[in-house]
């Protein structure tokens, strides 16, 4: 497998038997497994799970699309949402079922895959991240909780939720997880350096990618800290999110993913409901609007349930991706991540950040 292929989903890490795969960043500042030849029992569980490598298993028939726009009618739980409040209506379904639900959060300035059984601790899963998670353990965490019959709600990435179901490698009945409409992922080790370089090593307080003050179409990134002070920007305004946004350091592998499209492992996917004045122009009030994609009978269980606390209405979902063109392609490969990546070689990190920032858009 070319490491291009790799998406970091971290199934062969949960896989292998003795720990003999750990996660190790590259220049790029994204984590790759590595394998401990001296402790390594050639048992071959971490190429059986592997995404990359299972690629015939990716041809399926087009289903029918079935897609939603909507949001939760409790205001307060709207506002402190990126878009439209779906994902914390799902997480308390799992949660009044005495379940689980799995999630990204900050761990200090990093991001992590976690789980949690309150809706207190769920809060943390909440709002945007543009940064990979690292997925740690929860797969093997998801599966013990499965096999004890509870029921398990796993959120993440389309290519986490890929590496979720290769590591199970069976169908659980009270499973249910929901992929993202996604951009890409940023890289660690680039965001680490940002905080400490850009923030000068402040305690963070809290983060918030998508702060929707301004309104959800002025999207902002907020960073509290824990002095009392805060820092706010528009995307474009930010190195960081500037970065991301033009596709500078996102992971290699985002740039051809190969889990766009209508037909995914995942029960539901869901997103901002970009242009939705165009398709439901009644469902565009500037406070967060969400697109849901149903792909299973689960998915459809699960989205009767919660639409119960939403105002929602079933749309076109070719339509719809005209406007979050994402749900079904990469992003392009801009020149300018090449450029990045040579200047982070002879220059500063700041100095890099500023000269990448500072050239017009190509």
């Amino acid at each position: 497998m070319l490491k291009r292929e790799c998406t970091g989903c971290m199934a062969c890490y949960n896989a292998c038997p003795n720990g003999s795969i750990k996660m190790k960043m590259d220049f790029e500042g994204c984590t790759y497994p590595y394998i401990n030849s001296r402790t390594c029992i050639q048992c071959g569980k971490c190429r059986a799970v592997c995404p990359a490598l299972q690629k015939g298993d990716k041809q399926q028939p087009e289903q029918t699309i079935v897609s939603y726009v909507g949001y939760c009618t409790d205001e307060k739980i709207r506002r402190t949402s990126s878009s439209g409040a779906v994902f914390p209506l799902a997480a308390k379904w799992c949660i009044d079922k005495g379940g689980t639900v799995f999630g990204a959060r900050y761990d200090g300035i990093r991001v992590i895959h976690s789980h949690a059984e309150t809706m207190e601790a769920v809060g943390l899963f909440k709002g945007s991240k543009y940064v990979q998670s690292n997925i740690g353990i929860t797969y093997r965490q998801a599966r013990e909780a499965l096999e004890k019959g509870k029921y398990v709600l796993y959120t993440g990435l389309p290519c986490q939720i890929e590496g979720l179901k290769a590591y199970l490698k069976k169908e659980y009945e009270r499973l249910y997880t929901i992929d993202l409409i996604c951009h890409g992922v940023g890289a660690p080790g680039i965001w680490e350096k940002y905080i400490k370089v850009f923030h000068r090593g402040k305690k963070i307080k809290h983060i918030d990618f998508k702060n929707k003050d301004a309104g959800w179409n002025k999207e902002q990134l907020v960073i509290q800290y824990a002095n009392g002070g805060e820092y706010r920007r528009f995307p474009l305004d930010d190195y960081y999110d500037y970065g991301f946004n033009q596709n500078i350091f996102l992971r290699s592998s985002c740039y051809d993913c190969q889990y766009k499209g209508f037909n995914r492992k995942s029960d539901l996917t869901i997103g901002d409901a970009w242009g939705v004045e165009k398709y439901a122009p009644r469902f565009r009030d500037d406070k967060g609007c969400s697109l849901v994609f149903v792909h299973s009978k689960r998915g459809k269980e699960l989205f009767e349930e919660i639409s119960k606390k939403m105002k929602c209405e079933a749309v076109d979902g070719k339509k719809a991706v005209q406007y979050n063109q994402r749900m079904i392609s990469s992003v392009p490969e801009t020149p300018k991540r090449k450029e990045f990546y040579e200047n982070l070689r002879k220059y500063s990190f700041r100095l890099s950040m500023m000269m990448t920032k500072g050239k017009k858009n190509e």
